[in-house]
């Protein structure tokens, strides 16, 4: 009876850690990505001027970004997340090991992240590029909202296709065994 008890505990703090770890990651991805957005796309796209001023066709494409990283990202952390949990649930867990995997989910983070607002801006360069006749980014300032929708719809399609290969990319950055 003792080893279902301990079984339970093991699954309750390994629950508790995927959670924590979810959490902070999910916050940074939030922070950073509409840091990033703000930011890299201010030159064309003034998102927090359309926000503060109540644009709705702003908003729509701001969820369509948040979203998109998602996404990207979501799956891509769950191989981190589950190689720390193998060593919580390791029969002797090493303190040592813990940090290490702590370490490849930050780099895990960090390298999805990148690859996530890399190809986020490079397709909604090169789809701004085949739709010439239509200036997405002015129309979306302007507060065309029919717009922001099919834009946002790109954002997000987009991402569900990249977030397959991204999470490829980062799923090598985790050990496939642990020793």
């Amino acid at each position: 009876m003792n080893g279902d008890l301990t079984m339970d505990y093991l699954a309750l703090a390994s629950g508790a850690v995927y959670l924590i770890v979810s959490l902070i990651v999910s916050i940074a991805a939030l922070m950073m990505t509409c840091w990033v957005m703000s930011n890299i796309s201010s030159k064309r796209f003034h998102l927090n001027n359309g926000l503060k001023n109540r644009s709705i066709s702003n908003a729509i494409c701001f969820v369509g970004y948040i979203l998109a990283m998602t996404i990207m990202m979501k799956n891509s952390m769950s191989s981190g997340i589950t190689y720390l949990q193998a060593f919580i649930h390791a029969d002797d867990p090493q303190f040592a090991d813990v940090l290490i995997s702590m370490g490849l989910i930050g780099l895990q983070f960090l390298v999805s992240f990148v690859l996530s607002i890399l190809s986020l801006i490079i397709s909604l360069e090169i789809y701004s590029r085949i739709t010439a006749e239509l200036d997405e980014i002015a129309e979306i300032e302007n507060g065309n909202i029919a717009v922001a929708l099919v834009f946002t719809a790109v954002i997000i399609s987009t991402a569900t296709f990249l977030a397959p290969g991204i999470e490829m990319v980062t799923s090598t950055i985790v050990p496939l065994t642990i020793h």
